[in-house]
């Protein structure tokens, strides 16, 4: 009788739509790093790269700049704002109200 009277539970809970969520503007518009462990950084939302060497990567972005330090730091990829900067990673550097999710 429980595996009727909960599966059409289940089945009405799933029928119901979500509440919708509505971030602010300025969220997705926030640099943002995102760390894979020591030898890899993904960056969104930069505005340009001011300086590219082995042992540090500077960007610019809203409110500051971001800046990515360690050794053997190449670009891996870089696409519009987003960029991935591979190496040995010591540090990475935000601005205020950037997102470190890493």
């Amino acid at each position: 009788l429980c595996g009727v009277i909960c599966l059409k539970k289940r089945r009405s809970i799933l029928r119901r739509p979500l509440p919708h969520v509505q971030w602010p503007g300025d969220t997705l518009t926030a640099p943002r790093a995102t760390l894979v462990g020591s030898g890899r950084v993904l960056v969104e939302n930069h505005m340009g790269i001011t300086e590219f060497t082995q042992e540090r990567v500077r960007l610019k972005a809203r409110g500051g700049e971001i800046v990515v330090e360690g050794s053997g730091l190449s670009l891996a990829q870089a696409r519009g704002q987003t960029l991935i900067v591979e190496g040995h990673i010591s540090a990475v550097t935000m601005p205020e109200g950037g997102d470190g999710n890493g």
